[in-house]
């Protein structure tokens, strides 16, 4: 049975004007007790009645027993549960959010307000609502040692999620209002002081800091505070330089910005700066102006965060496509450390939905002849996969322009049609109204409606010309684009064979990661901790530090290069168990050139549009790859390829 707190109630004084002790007034009481979910065991002690118009004490109000509070059932909007426990209450800082008085109840894990329910001008009802809450802690931890245990547990532990929430960005409104409310706690004053301080010198607003440490009203803790800037410096770096803190973005934007304001910037402001360039992706401040100012080695620790981050992040990105979700757009333009994108990742991931999605609403395309190695073109026919052509088509620019301008005619064409159409429906028209005005001998009217139809067939005449026209030149641009985008595709099919054979170490890693999405998914969920940072031409990338090429490295910030001195590249790591939770410890090497028989496809031109030509190749392939038949390391690895391919020509074909 619950414990009876009504000899604590007693102890408040009652001497509200909402809430009424006088349960006498309380109709229907059986039904209360069932709206409200009340057990029988408690005891009614008082009530809030709803001033909302027509809204009787049955279907709005608060109920006081001698156990709880309860608020309406109707209420679930504000809150997930209607019941607020007295052995509970200690728990809460009890706020008071806006005039209209809603009870806000905030601990270290919720926020949940309660609402007084006379919601119309000053809400009175949810003042004094809060006012017999905080009364009726300050009774239960005076009178009991559970209460007060409570009660510090909770105001510490809101202190310390504050202390953690300030390293992410601005603290949520609830708990900011929390920690003023609990500042006017003696034992606390000092740690929030100390929390707000360092909380205000993070937004490196000089001005406000300043301002706010001269407000601080006991000088002992206006010098430590004083005193405190290098350890503020050194814990934000330090969070800065953390893969695994994550900071909220528009947060980072307003710090940068504070400090651009600046008028000159301290070497620790610079570095500051230099990570918050990295987490917004601001690569070409962060590089023409920032990187420059610092010395090789915290020159070499911000390329090792720079590549951990942005694996980090897109592991997030990664997930979301491979559960078929359309990532936000704020991140559709960002890259791994290798240079891969959202796009590659839908390819590579085969997420049709997804790909149709960015495709849609944003142009993705790779201009530059250096980088054909990450045009989409590249991985979407390395990859065979059904869709490869449209993806080429509309990651061209110039194919992009074209068909923007083929789309363009053939609007342009349409709507002529319909106003051809519309012409030749009034000329009708007229043509009806000519006969009749000739069978009333109206000669003026036949006069006027002759001239109205030459005109009209006239208009038509040019109309349908200019449709030809129209017609003629879209059909060019079309047969143009058809015989680029072939041009394109046959360009795409050398360049794989060239790749297939390039002896190119940063090639391989990429055509890998093509071909095997555990291998990228391991580059960007395990490049937190032990990683290497490769040096490839000019380009620099991180990776997990069991995948070994054959480039120059670094494997820590300040040491020498190196180069790895193995003759084979190896990827060496834990394979994904995607059907259990279980540990998969086995590791295996990803061998990168495989030898197809047809350049980048495992079967001829020819299995391509004749499914019997296809299963024949199919099942000689199989005598050959299928992993109960073959020794290869990797031969359960390239028959599911054999086999993803074949499906994907299936489709076509059908």
């Amino acid at each position: 049975m619950q414990k009876s707190f009504l000899s604590e109630i007693k102890e408040i004084p009652h001497t509200y004007t909402k809430i009424n002790f006088d349960t006498s007034k309380i109709k229907n009481i059986d039904n209360i007790y069932e709206a409200y979910e009340i057990p029988r065991s408690e005891k009614i002690v008082a009530f809030i009645k709803s001033s909302i118009i027509l809204a009787p004490l049955s279907l709005g109000g608060n109920i006081i027993t001698d156990c709880a509070i309860y608020h309406h059932p109707s209420h679930d909007d504000w809150a997930e549960v209607n019941r607020v426990p007295f052995s509970e209450l200690c728990r809460y800082v009890i706020l008071q959010k806006n005039d209209m008085a809603e009870v806000v109840m905030v601990n270290s894990e919720e926020a949940r307000i309660m609402r007084g329910d006379t919601v119309f001008g000053v809400n009175k009802a949810g003042i004094e609502l809060i006012d017999f809450m905080k009364k009726m802690q300050s009774i239960l931890i005076r009178k009991y040692t559970w209460a007060k245990e409570q009660n510090d547990n909770e105001y510490y532990e809101i202190v310390l999620v504050s202390a953690q929430g300030i390293k992410c960005g601005d603290l949520p409104e609830e708990l900011d209002a929390a920690l003023n409310e609990l500042q006017k706690n003696k034992r606390l004053k000092k740690k929030i002081i100390f929390l707000r301080a360092e909380e205000k010198f993070r937004m490196s607003n000089q001005a406000e800091f300043k301002t706010f440490v001269s407000n601080i009203e006991d000088t002992a803790i206006r010098n430590m505070v004083e005193n405190n800037i290098q350890t503020y410096i050194k814990s934000f770096i330090s969070d800065l330089s953390n893969v695994e803190v994550e900071m909220n973005l528009e947060y980072l934007q307003k710090v940068h910005d504070n400090i651009l304001n600046q008028n000159a910037l301290s070497k620790d402001y610079n570095l500051i700066l230099a990570y918050i360039n990295i987490r917004l992706r601001n690569d070409e401040m962060y590089e023409d102006n920032i990187l420059k100012d610092f010395d090789i080695g915290t020159r070499r620790n911000l390329d090792f965060f720079k590549g951990k981050y942005y694996n980090a992040q897109m592991k997030l990105v990664y997930e979301d496509i491979e559960e078929g979700i359309t990532p936000p757009e704020e991140c559709w333009d960002w890259t791994d450390s290798i240079g891969l994108t959202p796009l590659h990742y839908a390819i590579i991931l085969n997420q049709t939905d997804v790909i149709v999605d960015f495709l849609r609403d944003k142009l993705w395309t790779i201009s530059d002849d250096t980088d054909r190695l990450y045009d989409y073109s590249t991985v979407a026919f390395y990859l065979s996969v059904s869709y490869r052509q449209d993806i080429c088509l509309l990651t061209t620019e110039t194919l992009i322009k074209k068909k923007k301008y083929v789309d363009e005619l053939k609007k342009e064409c349409e709507d002529k049609r319909n106003q051809a159409k519309s012409i030749v429906d009034y000329t009708n028209k007229l043509q009806r109204e000519l006969r009749i005005a000739y069978e009333e001998r109206d000669y003026g009217a036949v006069q006027n409606l002759r001239v109205n139809i030459e005109t009209l067939t006239e208009q038509s005449k040019n109309l349908r010309e200019e449709i030809k026209d129209l017609q003629i030149e879209y059909n060019e641009l079309e047969f143009e684009i058809k015989d680029e985008l072939n041009d394109k595709i046959n360009s795409v099919d050398l360049y794989i064979r060239e790749l297939e054979k390039s002896d190119d170490e940063f090639v391989s890693l990429i055509l890998a990661v093509f071909k095997n999405n555990e291998l990228l998914y391991h580059i960007l969920s395990d490049s937190t901790n032990d990683v290497l940072l490769y040096i490839y031409q000019s380009f620099l990338f991180v990776v997990p530090n069991d995948i070994r090429l054959n480039l120059m490295y670094y494997d820590n910030p300040f040491g020498e290069v190196k180069k790895n001195k193995q003759t084979k590249s190896e990827y060496k790591y834990s394979k994904r168990n995607t059907k259990s939770n279980s540990n998969n410890t086995n590791r295996y090497t990803c061998t990168l050139n495989v030898d197809r028989p047809y350049g980048s496809s495992w079967f001829s031109p020819q299995a391509h549009s004749d499914e019997n030509i296809l299963n024949a190749e199919y099942r000689k392939l199989a005598k050959q790859y299928h992993p109960d038949l073959c020794k290869q390391n990797d031969a359960k690895e390239i028959f599911q390829e054999i086999t993803n391919e074949k499906n994907n020509i299936l489709n076509n074909i059908g």
